[in-house]
Protein backbone atom coordinates (compact mmCIF):
# COMPACT_ATOMS: atom_id res chain seq x y z
CA UNK A 1 0.00 0.00 0.00
CA UNK A 2 2.93 2.15 0.79
CA UNK A 3 4.14 2.16 -3.03
CA UNK A 4 0.66 1.64 -4.54
CA UNK A 5 -0.36 5.77 -3.54
CA UNK A 6 2.86 7.27 -5.09
CA UNK A 7 2.61 5.23 -8.40
CA UNK A 8 -0.94 5.89 -8.83
CA UNK A 9 0.08 9.82 -8.18
CA UNK A 10 2.64 9.28 -10.38
CA UNK A 11 0.20 8.01 -12.81
CA UNK A 12 -2.09 10.96 -12.09
CA UNK A 13 0.83 13.21 -13.46
CA UNK A 14 1.54 11.67 -16.04
CA UNK A 15 -2.26 11.80 -17.42
CA UNK A 16 -2.23 15.44 -16.76
CA UNK A 17 0.96 15.71 -18.88
CA UNK A 18 0.59 14.01 -21.79
CA UNK A 19 -2.46 15.60 -23.68
CA UNK A 20 -0.64 19.29 -22.50
CA UNK A 21 2.34 17.59 -24.29
CA UNK A 22 1.07 16.40 -27.31
CA UNK A 23 -1.20 19.40 -27.90
CA UNK A 24 1.50 21.94 -27.19
CA UNK A 25 3.87 20.55 -29.32
CA UNK A 26 1.41 19.93 -33.19
CA UNK A 27 0.81 23.66 -31.65
CA UNK A 28 4.26 25.04 -31.81
CA UNK A 29 4.86 22.80 -34.95
CA UNK A 30 2.31 24.32 -36.85
CA UNK A 31 3.39 27.73 -35.60
CA UNK A 32 7.37 27.25 -37.25
CA UNK A 33 6.15 25.84 -40.05
CA UNK A 34 4.02 29.06 -40.60
CA UNK A 35 7.25 30.72 -39.85
CA UNK A 36 8.85 28.96 -42.21
CA UNK A 37 6.44 29.33 -45.55
CA UNK A 38 4.79 32.82 -44.87
CA UNK A 39 8.40 34.57 -45.64
CA UNK A 40 9.23 32.71 -48.88
CA UNK A 41 5.14 33.60 -50.08
CA UNK A 42 6.45 36.26 -52.35
CA UNK A 43 9.12 34.51 -53.58
CA UNK A 44 7.18 31.14 -54.64
CA UNK A 45 4.75 33.39 -56.34
CA UNK A 46 7.20 35.12 -58.29
CA UNK A 47 8.16 31.53 -59.29
CA UNK A 48 4.95 30.36 -59.97
CA UNK A 49 5.92 27.17 -57.79
CA UNK A 50 2.95 24.83 -57.53
CA UNK A 51 1.38 24.24 -54.66
CA UNK A 52 2.06 20.88 -54.42
CA UNK A 53 5.76 21.66 -54.45
CA UNK A 54 5.20 23.94 -51.10
CA UNK A 55 3.58 20.76 -49.63
CA UNK A 56 6.35 18.58 -50.33
CA UNK A 57 8.72 21.39 -49.04
CA UNK A 58 6.22 21.67 -45.74
CA UNK A 59 6.24 18.11 -45.41
CA UNK A 60 10.49 17.41 -45.50
CA UNK A 61 11.14 20.48 -43.07
CA UNK A 62 7.99 18.46 -40.35
CA UNK A 63 10.90 16.35 -38.79
CA UNK A 64 12.80 19.63 -38.21
CA UNK A 65 10.22 21.32 -36.75
CA UNK A 66 9.57 18.09 -34.23
CA UNK A 67 13.61 18.44 -33.43
CA UNK A 68 13.14 22.14 -32.16
CA UNK A 69 9.80 21.44 -31.07
CA UNK A 70 10.12 19.02 -28.64
CA UNK A 71 11.76 20.79 -25.63
CA UNK A 72 9.96 24.01 -25.71
CA UNK A 73 6.22 22.01 -25.49
CA UNK A 74 8.06 19.73 -22.78
CA UNK A 75 8.82 23.01 -20.81
CA UNK A 76 5.65 24.15 -21.21
CA UNK A 77 3.77 20.70 -20.48
CA UNK A 78 5.82 20.41 -17.47
CA UNK A 79 5.18 23.71 -15.85
CA UNK A 80 1.82 23.94 -17.03
CA UNK A 81 0.70 20.43 -15.42
CA UNK A 82 2.41 21.23 -11.94
CA UNK A 83 0.81 24.70 -11.73
CA UNK A 84 -2.26 23.61 -12.13
CA UNK A 85 -1.95 20.95 -9.09
CA UNK A 86 -0.38 23.88 -7.37
CA UNK A 87 -2.80 26.16 -8.51
CA UNK A 88 -6.01 23.72 -7.46
CA UNK A 89 -4.23 23.26 -4.47
CA UNK A 90 -3.97 19.15 -4.94
CA UNK A 91 -0.43 18.91 -3.88
CA UNK A 92 -1.23 20.17 -0.40
CA UNK A 93 -2.60 16.23 0.14
CA UNK A 94 0.32 14.53 -2.23
CA UNK A 95 3.05 16.36 -0.05
CA UNK A 96 1.35 15.71 3.03
CA UNK A 97 0.76 11.73 2.82
CA UNK A 98 4.57 11.92 2.58
CA UNK A 99 5.22 11.87 -1.15
CA UNK A 100 7.71 14.30 -2.64
CA UNK A 101 8.03 16.28 -5.51
CA UNK A 102 11.01 14.34 -6.54
CA UNK A 103 9.58 11.13 -6.41
CA UNK A 104 6.20 12.63 -7.52
CA UNK A 105 8.45 13.79 -11.23
CA UNK A 106 10.27 10.74 -11.51
CA UNK A 107 7.99 9.51 -14.44
CA UNK A 108 8.95 12.87 -15.93
CA UNK A 109 12.52 13.03 -15.53
CA UNK A 110 12.74 9.59 -16.59
CA UNK A 111 11.03 10.23 -19.85
CA UNK A 112 12.88 13.26 -20.44
CA UNK A 113 16.28 10.98 -20.33
CA UNK A 114 14.63 8.79 -22.56
CA UNK A 115 13.99 11.99 -24.34
CA UNK A 116 16.92 12.73 -24.65
CA UNK A 117 18.54 9.86 -26.73
CA UNK A 118 15.63 9.80 -28.67
CA UNK A 119 15.84 13.10 -30.00
CA UNK A 120 19.52 12.61 -30.60
CA UNK A 121 18.77 9.61 -33.29
CA UNK A 122 15.64 10.97 -34.59
CA UNK A 123 17.52 14.15 -35.51
CA UNK A 124 20.66 12.34 -36.57
CA UNK A 125 18.59 9.92 -38.83
CA UNK A 126 15.58 11.30 -39.81
CA UNK A 127 15.79 15.23 -39.18
CA UNK A 128 19.23 16.17 -40.84
CA UNK A 129 18.47 13.76 -44.39
CA UNK A 130 14.67 15.38 -44.96
CA UNK A 131 16.04 18.94 -44.30
CA UNK A 132 19.10 18.47 -47.13
CA UNK A 133 16.33 17.38 -48.97
CA UNK A 134 13.76 19.95 -48.32
CA UNK A 135 16.60 22.69 -48.51
CA UNK A 136 17.65 21.14 -52.10
CA UNK A 137 14.22 21.14 -53.49
CA UNK A 138 13.53 24.92 -51.90
CA UNK A 139 16.84 25.92 -53.80
CA UNK A 140 15.11 23.99 -56.86
CA UNK A 141 11.92 25.81 -56.46
CA UNK A 142 12.50 29.11 -56.57
CA UNK A 143 16.14 28.73 -58.33
CA UNK A 144 18.70 29.78 -56.32
CA UNK A 145 21.97 28.18 -57.47
CA UNK A 146 25.15 27.99 -55.19
CA UNK A 147 28.34 28.93 -56.45
CA UNK A 148 31.16 26.97 -55.23
CA UNK A 149 33.76 29.40 -57.00
CA UNK A 150 36.24 30.92 -54.21
CA UNK A 151 38.61 34.15 -53.93
CA UNK A 152 42.04 34.04 -52.31
CA UNK A 153 42.05 30.48 -51.30
CA UNK A 154 44.45 28.94 -49.30
CA UNK A 155 44.88 25.24 -48.08
CA UNK A 156 47.51 23.09 -46.84
CA UNK A 157 48.28 19.43 -47.67
CA UNK A 158 47.06 16.80 -45.48
CA UNK A 159 50.11 15.61 -44.07
CA UNK A 160 51.00 19.44 -44.08
CA UNK A 161 54.02 19.93 -46.49
CA UNK A 162 52.25 21.66 -49.29
CA UNK A 163 50.87 24.99 -49.00
CA UNK A 164 48.26 26.13 -52.31
CA UNK A 165 47.77 29.90 -53.06
CA UNK A 166 45.20 31.10 -55.94
CA UNK A 167 43.49 34.31 -56.60
CA UNK A 168 40.91 32.48 -58.08
CA UNK A 169 39.53 29.22 -58.59
CA UNK A 170 36.75 28.30 -60.97
CA UNK A 171 34.81 25.31 -59.83
CA UNK A 172 33.11 24.35 -63.20
CA UNK A 173 35.97 25.20 -64.98
CA UNK A 174 38.08 23.32 -62.41
CA UNK A 175 40.98 25.64 -63.02
CA UNK A 176 42.96 28.38 -60.91
CA UNK A 177 44.43 31.60 -61.66
CA UNK A 178 47.45 33.52 -59.92
CA UNK A 179 48.86 30.12 -58.23
CA UNK A 180 51.44 30.10 -55.49
CA UNK A 181 52.41 26.19 -54.33
CA UNK A 182 55.19 26.18 -51.44
CA UNK A 183 56.30 22.45 -50.98
CA UNK A 184 58.15 22.22 -47.22
CA UNK A 185 60.33 19.76 -45.99
CA UNK A 186 59.75 17.76 -43.01
CA UNK A 187 62.00 19.75 -40.45
CA UNK A 188 59.62 22.92 -41.70
CA UNK A 189 62.28 24.35 -44.68
CA UNK A 190 61.39 25.60 -47.98
CA UNK A 191 62.44 22.69 -50.76
CA UNK A 192 60.27 24.09 -53.66
CA UNK A 193 58.04 26.98 -55.08
CA UNK A 194 55.93 27.34 -58.27
CA UNK A 195 54.53 30.46 -59.31
CA UNK A 196 51.87 29.56 -62.25
CA UNK A 197 49.48 32.22 -64.23
CA UNK A 198 46.78 29.38 -63.97
CA UNK A 199 46.55 25.69 -63.25
CA UNK A 200 43.77 23.17 -64.82
CA UNK A 201 43.02 20.12 -62.95
CA UNK A 202 43.46 16.72 -65.00
CA UNK A 203 43.19 13.25 -64.87
CA UNK A 204 46.85 13.14 -63.96
CA UNK A 205 46.27 16.17 -61.84
CA UNK A 206 47.03 19.68 -62.08
CA UNK A 207 49.05 20.67 -64.85
CA UNK A 208 50.26 24.86 -64.38
CA UNK A 209 50.75 27.25 -67.40
CA UNK A 210 53.21 30.20 -66.89
CA UNK A 211 55.53 28.86 -64.50
CA UNK A 212 58.09 30.08 -63.07
CA UNK A 213 59.65 27.27 -60.53
CA UNK A 214 62.31 27.49 -57.67
CA UNK A 215 64.08 25.03 -55.67
CA UNK A 216 66.18 24.37 -53.59
CA UNK A 217 69.28 21.85 -53.55
CA UNK A 218 71.07 20.35 -49.76
CA UNK A 219 73.58 22.82 -50.15
CA UNK A 220 71.26 25.84 -50.38
CA UNK A 221 71.70 26.81 -53.93
CA UNK A 222 68.68 28.66 -55.27
CA UNK A 223 67.70 27.34 -59.32
CA UNK A 224 64.63 29.13 -60.92
CA UNK A 225 63.29 27.59 -63.98
CA UNK A 226 60.60 28.72 -66.63
CA UNK A 227 58.07 26.00 -67.97
CA UNK A 228 55.04 26.97 -70.34
CA UNK A 229 53.64 23.39 -68.76
CA UNK A 230 54.63 21.76 -65.55
CA UNK A 231 53.17 18.89 -63.59
CA UNK A 232 54.22 17.33 -61.07
CA UNK A 233 53.01 13.94 -58.94
CA UNK A 234 52.68 15.08 -55.30
CA UNK A 235 51.07 19.03 -56.44
CA UNK A 236 47.84 16.42 -56.57
CA UNK A 237 45.38 17.78 -54.17
CA UNK A 238 41.61 17.77 -55.31
CA UNK A 239 39.53 20.82 -57.48
CA UNK A 240 36.74 19.98 -54.34
CA UNK A 241 39.54 21.32 -51.77
CA UNK A 242 39.26 24.50 -53.38
CA UNK A 243 35.82 25.25 -52.77
CA UNK A 244 34.06 27.70 -51.15
CA UNK A 245 33.38 26.38 -47.60
CA UNK A 246 29.39 26.62 -47.98
CA UNK A 247 28.76 23.37 -46.79
CA UNK A 248 26.24 23.99 -43.78
CA UNK A 249 26.85 21.10 -41.09
CA UNK A 250 23.12 21.69 -40.06
CA UNK A 251 22.25 19.36 -42.93
CA UNK A 252 25.15 16.94 -41.85
CA UNK A 253 24.81 13.60 -39.52
CA UNK A 254 27.27 13.90 -36.42
CA UNK A 255 29.34 11.29 -38.35
CA UNK A 256 29.94 13.67 -41.58
CA UNK A 257 30.14 16.12 -39.63
CA UNK A 258 32.77 14.98 -37.60
CA UNK A 259 34.31 14.02 -41.32
CA UNK A 260 34.18 17.12 -42.49
CA UNK A 261 35.67 19.05 -39.70
CA UNK A 262 38.63 16.61 -40.08
CA UNK A 263 38.59 17.43 -43.90
CA UNK A 264 38.94 21.49 -43.08
CA UNK A 265 41.64 20.97 -40.74
CA UNK A 266 43.70 19.04 -42.66
CA UNK A 267 43.36 21.47 -45.58
CA UNK A 268 44.27 24.10 -42.87
CA UNK A 269 40.91 26.00 -42.85
CA UNK A 270 38.72 27.47 -40.28
CA UNK A 271 37.44 24.68 -38.80
CA UNK A 272 36.34 26.26 -35.23
CA UNK A 273 32.33 27.25 -36.55
CA UNK A 274 31.88 23.96 -37.85
CA UNK A 275 33.38 22.06 -34.82
CA UNK A 276 31.76 24.32 -32.60
CA UNK A 277 28.36 23.23 -34.56
CA UNK A 278 28.78 19.64 -34.83
CA UNK A 279 29.29 20.02 -30.55
CA UNK A 280 25.58 21.44 -30.75
CA UNK A 281 23.92 18.85 -32.38
CA UNK A 282 25.00 16.21 -28.78
CA UNK A 283 24.21 19.12 -26.55
CA UNK A 284 21.09 19.86 -27.95
CA UNK A 285 20.16 16.49 -27.46
CA UNK A 286 20.15 16.93 -23.95
CA UNK A 287 17.86 20.26 -24.26
CA UNK A 288 14.90 17.74 -22.70
CA UNK A 289 16.58 17.08 -19.31
CA UNK A 290 17.54 20.43 -18.67
CA UNK A 291 13.93 21.98 -19.36
CA UNK A 292 12.29 19.20 -17.20
CA UNK A 293 14.42 20.21 -14.38
CA UNK A 294 13.91 23.72 -14.68
CA UNK A 295 9.92 23.75 -14.73
CA UNK A 296 9.44 20.79 -12.27
CA UNK A 297 10.91 23.54 -10.31
CA UNK A 298 9.51 26.54 -10.84
CA UNK A 299 5.89 24.91 -11.39
CA UNK A 300 5.30 25.58 -8.10
CA UNK A 301 5.57 29.66 -8.33
CA UNK A 302 2.30 29.56 -10.67
CA UNK A 303 -0.94 30.16 -8.67
CA UNK A 304 -3.16 32.21 -10.65
CA UNK A 305 -3.34 32.36 -14.91
CA UNK A 306 -1.49 29.41 -15.26
CA UNK A 307 -1.96 28.81 -18.80
CA UNK A 308 -0.81 32.44 -19.73
CA UNK A 309 2.01 32.31 -17.25
CA UNK A 310 3.25 28.78 -18.06
CA UNK A 311 3.89 30.07 -21.60
CA UNK A 312 4.96 33.29 -21.24
CA UNK A 313 7.22 31.44 -18.51
CA UNK A 314 8.48 28.92 -21.26
CA UNK A 315 8.89 31.62 -23.77
CA UNK A 316 11.46 33.65 -21.46
CA UNK A 317 13.24 30.01 -20.56
CA UNK A 318 13.39 29.16 -24.21
CA UNK A 319 14.80 33.10 -25.30
CA UNK A 320 16.99 32.77 -22.07
CA UNK A 321 18.53 29.20 -23.60
CA UNK A 322 18.83 29.74 -26.71
CA UNK A 323 20.44 33.40 -25.94
CA UNK A 324 23.30 31.47 -24.01
CA UNK A 325 23.64 29.10 -27.03
CA UNK A 326 24.26 31.64 -29.27
CA UNK A 327 26.75 33.66 -27.41
CA UNK A 328 29.06 30.52 -26.21
CA UNK A 329 28.66 29.74 -29.92
CA UNK A 330 30.00 33.16 -31.28
CA UNK A 331 32.86 33.15 -28.27
CA UNK A 332 33.87 29.36 -29.62
CA UNK A 333 33.89 30.40 -33.25
CA UNK A 334 35.57 33.25 -32.25
CA UNK A 335 38.19 31.85 -30.64
CA UNK A 336 37.69 33.07 -27.20
CA UNK A 337 36.36 29.72 -25.80
CA UNK A 338 37.05 26.49 -26.96
CA UNK A 339 34.43 24.40 -29.41
CA UNK A 340 33.14 22.10 -26.96
CA UNK A 341 32.92 24.54 -24.18
CA UNK A 342 30.47 27.19 -26.36
CA UNK A 343 28.69 23.89 -27.40
CA UNK A 344 27.53 22.69 -24.16
CA UNK A 345 27.99 25.99 -21.93
CA UNK A 346 24.08 26.38 -22.40
CA UNK A 347 22.59 23.38 -21.31
CA UNK A 348 25.11 22.62 -18.64
CA UNK A 349 24.10 26.33 -17.05
CA UNK A 350 20.48 24.83 -17.81
CA UNK A 351 20.89 21.73 -15.85
CA UNK A 352 22.97 23.11 -13.30
CA UNK A 353 20.44 25.79 -12.57
CA UNK A 354 17.73 23.16 -12.68
CA UNK A 355 19.05 20.84 -10.25
CA UNK A 356 19.87 23.72 -7.48
CA UNK A 357 16.11 24.99 -8.64
CA UNK A 358 14.71 21.73 -7.95
CA UNK A 359 16.78 20.93 -4.93
CA UNK A 360 15.33 24.43 -3.46
CA UNK A 361 11.94 23.91 -4.37
CA UNK A 362 9.04 23.15 -2.51
CA UNK A 363 8.28 19.30 -1.81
Amino acid sequence: MALAAPRMLQRMVLRAFLPVFVSSALLFMLVLQLADIFPQIFRYIANEVPVAVIAQIALWYTPTTVVFTLPFALLFAVTYTLGQFYARNELVAVFGSGVSLRRLVVPLLAGSVLLCGGLFLFENDVAIPTLRAKNQLYRTAVNIRVSLNDSNVAITSADGRIIYHADHYHDERGTLAGVVVVVRSPDGGVVERVDAERGTWTAEGWRFEGVRRFSWDDRGALREESHDGYRADHLAEPPATFRRVNRDVAEMNLRDALEWVATLRSAGREYREALTDTYSKVSFALTPLAVTLVAAAVGGLLRRNVLLLSLGLAVGLSVVFFALRMASGVFAKGGLIPPSVGAFAGVLLFLVAGTLLFRAART
